[in-house]
């Protein structure tokens, strides 16, 4: 995923048009790639799904749960 659709994703949030997820809360984030940054205050648990098996071990590596 490119920059362009991390932006998209996240922009709800960072524009506060949707709540931040709290602590406690569980976040599900498909097609994750290493390097995307979370919104200042995004305090959930995020669970990561990535198929493709470099992206998985670098996100894995980054100490997410993948």
């Amino acid at each position: 995923m490119s920059a362009e659709p991390l932006k998209t994703l996240f922009h709800p949030f960072e524009a506060e048009a949707v709540s931040l997820p709290r602590k406690g809360e569980r976040v599900l984030f498909l097609g994750a790639e290493p390097g995307f940054r979370l919104p200042e205050g995004f305090d959930a648990a995020l669970h990561l799904v990535q198929g493709f098996r470099p992206h998985f071990r670098a996100l894995q590596g980054a100490g997410f749960a993948v």
